[in-house]
C-alpha cells in the first residue's frame, strides 16, 4: 500500500511537473512577445505597425500574413524578419533596446538571449541566460552632462542670437534711412554740381586761349634764337666769309684740339665733319654750306662753343618767362574753378560710393532675421604655429606668415553654401596657387557663445577650411501627432507661445529651461530624459497624450532635442 501510494504520488508529481513546464512555456512566449511598453524589440515609432487585425499580423514586407500567435514566437515567417523583433529566430531582424536614462539604440536580433548583454537595461537577455544590469542610468550621466552643457551653450547662443537680431534691426533701418538721405543729397548735389562744370568750361576756355597765345610766342622765340645760333657758330668758323666752312678753317679753332697738343689734326676733325660715317673725309665734304652745316655738323660740335663769352645758345625751359599779369588772372580764375568743381567732383563720388556699397550690403544674405548683418566689416583672426589667418565677413579672407611678409588673398566673398541654412560661407577667386587653381576657403559656423575661430585646416594645397563659431542659435517648435497641432504650434511660435487643447506653453525662451518651463505650463507635463516619463501634476480629462519637441538648430543642420512630454497621469506607463 505504501508503495502505491508512492507511485500515485510519483505520478501525480510527474503530471505537476508537465504541467509546470506547459505553464512556463507558455509564460516564456508571452513574456517573448510583449513587455510593458508594447511588443518587445519594437521602437515606439514602430509599435502601431505591430496591431493585430482580426487576430492576425501582416509582414511589414507584405510576404505573408500570419497569425498573431506567430509574432515572436522564435520562429521567423516573414522574409524580412518583421514578426520577430524581440528573439534571435531571423537573421536579418532588429532589436530596439529601450535603454530609459540613456540612447536607445537597434541591435542585431542575433545579439538576442545571446548571453552578451548589448543593451545598457539588458532588455536584450531577458530569458535569464545572464543577468544584466541596468546601466543606463550611469552610462547615460555623461551623456546627459554633456546635453546640459550644449543646452546651456545653446541657450546663452539663443539669447545672443536675439540681441544681434535686435541690432541688426537697428542697423538696417539706420542703413535705409541713410540711403534714402544720401538718394537726396545727391540729387541735390547734381545740381551744384553741373553749375560748378559749367563754371569751370567757361573759366578754361580764356584760360587755354592765352595760354595758347603765349605758347606760340615761346616757340617763335626759341625757334628764331636756335636759328640766329646756328648761324653765329657757322660765320665764327668760316673765316674768309666765303659761305661755307672747310677743314683747313676748322683747324684754326683750338675748341677742336682733343688731345691738347697745340694742334687740330684731320683725325680730330673727322668724326665731327664726316657726312656719311665713313671715318674719313671725302673731298666733297671739305666744303660746308651753311645748309649741309647745319643738317650734319652743329649739332655734334655746338657744345664745345659754349664757353665762349659771345656765343648764342639755343633757349631752354629755364629761359622760359612767366606769364603776363592778365593770362596769370585768367590762370587764377580757372584755377579756382577747378578747385571748387573737383572738391565737388569727389564728394559726389564719394556719395555715390557709399549709396553704391548701401545697395549692395541690403542685397546681402544676412540671414533669415538679418543675425549677421552686425558682422558687416568686422574681422576676427585666428593664430596657428605659422600664419595669422583674418576673415572679414562678406568681405575676404587673408593669410599672413607670422614671420613677416605679405598677407596673401585666400578668397572673396561668394556667399553662403546654402542660402537657407547659412552654415557654410564661401570665399572663392583668391590668388592663384603655384601651377594650380585660385585660393578658396570655406568657413562653417556652429552655435556657441561667443565671436572666434576654433580651427583653421588646409584640406589640400589648394583652399582651406575653416571652422569659425557665431552666436547662431535657433529656436524650432514643432507640434506633437496631428499636422493641425503642428501648424498650431507653427503658427503660434511667431508669437513666442503654442497651444496644444487647453495645455499652454511658456514663452519659447524658457522652454529652452526645462526648470522654467515647469513653472510656467498650465498643463500636466513631464520631462522626458532618455526616454523616462513621470507625470508631475493631477491628471487634465479634457487633454490627450502629446508630445511636443524644442529642437534647438546647430551650424549645418545638426540638431539637439530637449522632448517635453504632456501627458494625463492615467496615459503614463509606471
Amino acid at each position: 500500500m505504501a508503495v502505491f501510494r508512492s507511485c500515485k504520488c510519483l505520478r501525480l508529481y510527474g503530471i505537476g511537473l508537465a504541467l509546470i513546464a506547459a505553464l512556463a512555456a507558455v509564460l516564456f512566449l508571452l513574456c517573448d512577445r510583449v513587455n510593458g511598453d508594447g511588443l518587445r524589440g519594437v521602437s515606439p515609432d514602430a509599435q502601431p505597425k505591430y496591431k493585430p487585425t482580426a487576430g492576425r499580423f501582416g509582414c511589414l514586407d507584405g510576404s505573408a500574413d500570419i497569425p498573431w500567435t506567430s509574432v515572436n514566437d522564435d520562429y521567423c515567417d516573414c522574409l524580412d524578419g518583421s514578426d520577430e523583433p524581440g528573439t534571435s529566430a531571423c537573421d536579418q531582424g532588429k532589436f530596439y533596446c529601450e535603454n530609459r536614462l540613456h540612447k536607445p539604440k537597434t541591435i542585431s536580433s542575433s545579439r538576442v538571449n545571446d548571453g552578451v548583454c548589448d543593451c545598457c537595461d539588458g532588455s536584450d537577455e531577458y530569458i535569464g541566460l545572464v543577468s544584466c544590469e541596468n546601466t543606463c542610468a550611469e552610462e547615460g550621466r555623461a551623456a546627459r552632462e554633456e546635453a546640459e552643457r550644449l543646452h546651456r551653450i545653446q541657450t546663452e547662443g539663443f539669447s545672443k542670437r536675439l540681441e544681434l537680431i535686435k541690432e541688426a534691426a537697428v542697423l538696417k533701418k539706420a542703413k535705409y534711412e541713410r540711403e534714402v538721405k544720401l538718394q537726396a543729397e545727391f540729387e541735390e548735389f547734381k545740381i551744384r554740381f553741373e553749375k560748378l562744370e559749367r563754371a569751370k568750361e567757361e573759366a578754361e576756355e580764356p584760360e587755354k586761349e592765352a595760354k595758347k597765345l603765349y605758347e606760340q610766342t615761346w616757340q617763335e622765340k626759341v625757334q628764331q634764337q636756335a636759328e640766329r645760333a646756328k648761324r653765329w657758330l657757322f660765320d665764327l668758323l668760316d673765316k674768309d666769309k666765303d659761305a661755307v666752312v672747310t677743314p683747313q678753317e676748322a683747324q684754326e679753332r683750338s675748341e677742336f684740339d682733343e688731345d691738347e697738343d697745340g694742334q687740330v689734326t684731320v683725325e680730330e676733325l673727322t668724326p665731327k665733319f664726316d657726312r656719311d660715317d665713313s671715318s674719313t673725309l671725302e673731298l666733297e665734304e671739305h666744303h660746308l654750306t651753311f645748309a649741309q652745316f647745319v643738317e650734319h655738323v652743329y649739332e655734334k660740335i655746338r657744345v664745345l662753343f659754349d664757353h665762349l663769352e659771345d656765343a648764342i645758345k639755343p633757349l631752354t625751359e629755364e629761359d622760359q618767362p612767366e606769364y603776363d599779369e592778365a593770362t596769370k588772372e585768367l590762370i587764377s580764375v580757372a584755377d579756382a574753378a577747378r578747385d571748387a568743381f573737383n572738391e565737388a567732383k569727389k564728394k559726389k563720388q564719394e556719395i555715390e560710393q557709399e549709396l553704391e556699397t548701401i545697395r549692395k550690403n541690403l542685397k546681402l544674405n544676412f540671414g533669415h532675421d538679418d543675425e549677421f548683418l552686425p558682422f558687416l566689416d568686422q574681422c576676427v583672426e585666428y593664430e596657428d604655429r605659422e600664419y595669422v589667418y583674418k576673415m572679414c565677413m562678406f568681405d575676404r579672407v587673408t593669410q599672413e606668415p607670422k614671420n613677416g611678409g605679405r598677407a596673401t588673398n585666400l578668397g572673396v566673398w561668394a556667399g553662403w553654401e546654402d542660402q537657407d541654412e547659412l552654415s557654410a560661407a564661401i570665399f572663392s577667386n583668391g590668388e592663384k596657387c603655384w601651377n594650380g587653381p585660385q585660393r578658396s576657403t570655406k568657413v562653417l559656423f556652429g552655435c556657441g557663445t561667443e565671436t572666434r575661430a576654433t580651427e583653421a585646416a588646409e584640406p589640400n594645397r589648394y583652399g582651406v577650411s575653416w571652422w569659425w563659431w557665431w552666436w547662431w542659435c535657433e529656436l524650432v517648435v514643432v507640434g506633437g501627432e496631428s499636422a493641425a497641432n503642428q501648424q498650431a504650434a507653427l503658427s503660434n511660435a511667431a508669437q513666442q507661445q503654442t497651444v496644444l487643447g487647453s495645455c499652454q506653453l511658456p514663452r519659447l525662451s524658457d522652454v529652452l529651461l526645462p526648470a522654467n518651463f515647469l513653472s510656467h505650463a498650465t498643463c500636466p507635463v513631464s520631462v522626458l530624459q532618455g526616454g523616462d516619463s513621470r507625470a508631475v501634476s493631477p491628471p487634465a480629462p479634457s487633454i490627450t497624450s502629446r508630445r511636443i519637441v524644442a529642437v534647438t538648430h546647430i551650424g549645418a543642420g545638426h540638431t539637439v532635442a530637449s522632448s517635453l512630454s504632456f501627458t494625463p497621469r492615467s496615459r503614463i506607463h509606471a
